[in-house]
């Protein structure tokens, strides 16, 4: 649902591994994954959809900006 991706987005979970330059908070990978963790123990699913989602915004950021 809708709800599922709101919420982190507005505590900006999403923008952790977004690069500065595309106004996220640049954190390290490793930051990301105690919050997935502690998600995962009220929803698996969601703890899933939200790290599967952040992963691939921290992927597409390895690429050089002309790939991007």
């Amino acid at each position: 649902p809708a709800a599922t991706l709101a919420d982190p987005a507005t505590a900006q979970f999403i923008e952790l591994l977004v690069p500065a330059r595309y106004g996220g908070l640049q954190a390290p990978f490793p930051e990301i994954l105690e919050p997935v963790r502690r998600m995962a123990h009220g929803c698996a699913s969601s703890a899933w959809t939200i790290g599967f989602y952040t992963l691939h915004n921290w992927m597409l950021a390895l690429f050089s900006e002309q790939a991007q």
